[in-house]
């Protein structure tokens, strides 16, 4: 049939693979299913057969360009929540971190809310990402005892 490239005819071959595998199709996919048959079958297809077979392969590969524009949205998406959650597993871990050597040391502390233990954390925590983790500001840079040249 005139009108549709190679290109589109192979999609419309493996959409109708895909729609013949569905335990519900839709009417238009069924519809769309049973025309591309139709003219793969060599039957001659009426002008507004043709018509409708040329509007429904557009709106299946329509249909499968928002399907991958999801899937990619949802990708995006998945990657935030799992950085959110690897932040605040690190996040946990630190605050115990933090407890144990409070523990360890046998130290008195009872924080009155989150200030405090931002307190605790800022004497605690060196690491710049660590740091941020908890909108702490990094450390002023230390300079290296290899680097120095026993001036001061």
């Amino acid at each position: 049939m005139s009108g549709i490239s190679d290109k589109m005819a192979a999609f419309a071959v493996e959409r109708v693979a895909y729609i013949s595998k569905l335990k519900n199709p839709s009417e238009q996919q069924t519809m769309f299913a049973e025309l591309w048959q139709k003219r793969e079958g060599g039957a001659e297809l009426s002008v507004a057969e043709t018509r409708a077979l040329k509007t429904l392969l557009a709106a299946e590969k329509a249909a499968e360009k928002s399907a991958a524009a999801s899937r990619a949205a949802r990708r995006i998406l998945n990657a935030e929540k799992e950085e959110a959650r690897k932040r605040e597993t690190r996040q946990k871990i630190l605050l115990g971190a933090l407890c144990m050597k409070l523990i360890n040391e046998r130290r008195d502390f009872t924080a009155n809310g989150w200030a405090d233990w931002k307190r605790e954390l800022d004497g605690f925590l060196t690491k710049t990402a660590d740091r941020a983790l908890f909108d702490l500001p990094p450390l002023a840079e230390q300079p290296d005892p290899a680097e120095s040249d026993g001036l001061f």
